[in-house]
């Protein structure tokens, strides 16, 4: 994996998620020998508004005043080059939870 990559990826996380009002977050890697590295990213913020879920892997979406909506969006699109996929798992008041699954 290329470590710029992935170091954009989470520092856009984090970055979302200090947006949000996470004051913790919990990432957990788990790594399944000659298949899968899987990456829990979680955090305890504001979470994601039902109606929002679908919208936020589109570019431009954004619920935010000063914000492009392009974070996720270029999230997804590194993640797929790199053979991988991400997805949100929950998105809960307080918190939400992104699952990333890296295939060899």
């Amino acid at each position: 994996a290329d470590n710029s990559l992935l170091q954009s990826i989470f520092s856009n996380l984090v970055r979302n998620s200090q947006q949000a009002g996470a004051t913790k977050l919990d990432i957990r890697f788990a790594a399944i020998p000659g298949k899968q590295l899987e990456i829990l990213f979680s955090d305890n913020g504001s979470g994601i508004p039902l109606e929002s879920k679908e919208k936020i892997w589109y570019p431009f979406f954004t619920t935010r005043d000063k914000g492009t909506g392009m974070g996720l969006a270029i999230i997804r699109k590194i993640i797929n080059s790199m053979k991988g996929e991400i997805s949100l798992q929950e998105s809960t008041t307080p918190g939400t939870t992104f699952r990333m699954v890296f295939y060899s």
